[in-house]
């Protein structure tokens, strides 16, 4: 089966889907597991049920940044569990098979998580002080973080 691209799910409802990318997060809801995977064209979150149990196993074994394929069915979500926050909030996929294409060690500083600058400065403010600094390309997650010590 040929790979699509996760923004491209959305017409493929209760169709029989392969995607691949990298692991975002991984959760254990008791009993179910969710990932969200992640390619160039943003995120989708794949479901595994423990009845299948040598997928869940496999799931279980995922972390950050692991790539990765599954092979599902792409259903809706129910209204009260749409996530509004990402383009394929209101679709998932019940993955029938998952390979693990390639694993990841664990990263020094995690590329997506929320921190603080004083925590990586040691214990400076992290504001830039200089007008070329400021005009420097800067990420939502510099700017999430820019903004969270201005408002202390």
């Amino acid at each position: 089966m040929e790979r699509i691209f996760s923004r491209d799910t959305l017409q493929q409802i209760g169709k029989t889907v392969t995607v691949e990318g990298w692991v975002h997060t991984r959760r254990d809801h008791g009993g179910l597991l969710f990932v969200d995977l992640r390619d160039h064209t943003g995120l989708v979150q794949l479901v595994v049920h423990p009845e299948q149990s040598d997928v869940f196993g496999a799931a279980e074994q995922l972390r950050d940044e692991y790539v990765v394929r599954a092979t599902g069915v792409v259903v809706e979500r129910s209204a009260a569990l749409c996530n509004n926050r990402i383009e394929t909030g209101a679709i998932e996929i019940v993955v029938s098979q998952l390979t693990v294409l390639n694993k990841a060690d664990a990263l020094p500083i995690q590329p997506f998580a929320c921190f603080a600058y004083p925590a990586v400065c040691g214990g400076g403010t992290g504001r830039r002080r200089t007008a070329s600094a400021v005009q420097v390309p800067r990420s939502s997650s510099t700017e999430d973080a820019d903004n969270a010590l201005q408002a202390r």
